[in-house]
């Protein structure tokens, strides 16, 4: 083994002529294959392969293959792939080559197994995706690659109802975000305490842009800063009031769609600008700007 990972080419050849067990593990469950992908001898995983070495033996946590990844071993990991080695194989903390990759901030090894055709979706115990863990380290690059591969799924949650997008929009990381978002991700998913990305993004200018309300949109910050809050309920309006509310709240009030449609006016953000005196009055009466939160939620969501 020593020669294994000092790199003594000759010696590991007459080793192996005397009849040593090549798949001998020392103390820590390495075995020769083990430490020479570690360190990079690709002359020596030649020969211990051509001996017959177990291509996917594990020690306590890595394969030959793993120990290679994580180590940011690119050679020696082609060389183990095309060998045949397990591209897919999981340690005993569910982790994959993909994961360990991702988890190291191994681009070079990450885009190597993306080549070879790994799994990108395999979760780990914890119930983690390499996906999951690039959106919330904030590597926009990361995340990048492993969305150039086929079949990723991008809406995968643990435990607690979250996925990448929820990840990424927490990390407040907008480059991840309109990653997600335009491969698909889906907004409208909600975790186990009811809540969407959207619900988490509110108040943070550069996400708003990114998923599609414009900064210029106070109104509509106002709208999701107040569900933030949660209400416990809903206030009636009264039964008569002393001032009638504007005819062009009114209007808003009784088609939820209008706010829905707002972005595609031509120049919304000047009309509602031209009606001084009825957001001034909107903000006056609370319930009735709360009765408008309740009915445009909807409507908001459906971005």
């Amino acid at each position: 083994m020593l020669a294994a990972k000092e790199s003594m080419t000759e010696v590991v050849s007459l080793l192996l002529e005397a009849g040593a067990k090549v798949d001998l593990q020392d103390e820590l469950e390495d075995s020769a294959l083990m430490l020479a992908a570690k360190y990079c001898r690709t002359d020596i995983v030649s020969l211990l392969l051509e001996a017959g070495a177990k291509i996917d033996l594990q020690n306590k946590r890595d394969s030959a293959l793993m120990m290679a990844v994580r180590w940011g071993r690119t050679e020696v990991v082609s060389q183990l792939i095309d060998a045949g080695a397990n591209i897919d194989l999981q340690n005993e903390d569910g982790d994959s080559a993909v994961i360990v990759a991702t988890t190291n901030y191994n681009l070079s090894v990450l885009k190597e197994l993306a080549r070879a055709g790994a799994d990108l979706n395999l979760q780990n115990q914890e119930g983690l995706t390499a996906l999951i863990i690039s959106s919330r380290s904030g590597r926009s690059d990361i995340t990048e690659i492993l969305l150039s591969g086929d079949n990723i799924a991008l809406d995968i949650q643990i435990t607690n109802g979250w996925s990448a997008l929820f990840f990424a929009v927490d990390e407040r990381d907008a480059a991840t975000t309109e990653l997600l978002l335009k491969a698909g991700a889906d907004p409208h998913l909600r975790d186990y305490n009811g809540l969407t990305a959207l619900d988490i993004a509110a108040g943070v200018p550069s996400l708003l842009r990114v998923i599609g309300v414009g900064d210029r949109h106070r109104a509509v910050r106002r709208l999701l800063r107040s569900y933030m809050r949660k209400p416990s309920k809903l206030e009636a309006l009264p039964a008569e009031s002393s001032q009638d509310p504007p005819q062009q709240i009114t209007h808003l009030r009784s088609i939820p769609n209008q706010l829905t449609h707002l972005r595609s006016l031509p120049n919304p953000w000047n009309h509602l600008k031209s009606l001084p005196n009825q957001w001034t009055h909107l903000r006056s009466l609370p319930n009735q700007q709360t009765l408008m939160n309740q009915q445009s939620l909807d409507s908001l969501r459906a971005y």
